[in-house]
């Protein structure tokens, strides 16, 4: 195992656990994914860039950010359709930027705040479903130092876009691969 092997396998780990099963003298390990699965972010000049854990089997439709208000409940700041282009439908997307999606329902009026939520909505053989939340802490940013390719996550992990996919389990028709 490389290097870069070794330390994705820590990081899988990290963020979701370790399940072992041992029986007749046999045993077994395999990670865990975090369940929901982290998402990705980045800035790129003044953008916020998501990078969404997506499955091959579906396409990102829209995106919304939302926070938590103190007296319950959510307030949405950000919500958009009508992905432009690949990159968008595969799960990678400008908050609060009409250049990811065509349709804006709600404006992002202001910055956006330290902590929220990003949730999407996905189309899976045709059908418009939920996809997973995620949460963004902007704060994991500050300061941080990542490479072409890299994203920060909830957890506070540096992954790459196939790293953040990896964490679904593709073989499930929901969602929430599971």
């Amino acid at each position: 195992m490389d290097a870069h092997s070794t330390r994705n396998a820590a990081r899988a780990a990290g963020r979701g656990g370790v399940l072992c099963l041992l029986g007749l003298g046999l045993s077994a390990c395999t990670l865990t994914a975090p369940d929901p699965p982290d998402h990705g972010f980045r800035t790129e000049g003044a953008d916020l860039v998501v990078a969404y854990p997506i499955c091959p089997s579906e396409e990102v439709h829209g995106a919304s950010i939302a926070v938590s208000r103190d007296e319950g409940g959510f307030e949405t700041l950000w919500r958009a359709t009508g992905p432009r282009d690949a990159a968008v439908r595969g799960g990678e997307f400008v908050v609060g930027s009409d250049r990811s999606f065509a349709a804006e329902d709600k404006g992002l009026a202001g910055s956006l705040p330290d902590e929220f939520f990003v949730e999407t909505v996905v189309t899976i053989d045709g059908g418009v479903e939920t996809g997973d939340d995620g949460s963004v802490d902007l704060r994991k940013l500050r300061g941080a130092e990542l490479g072409p390719g890299e994203y920060m996550t909830w957890s506070g992990e540096v992954m790459t876009r196939a790293e953040i996919n990896a964490q679904r389990r593709c073989d499930a028709a929901s969602p929430s691969g599971g």
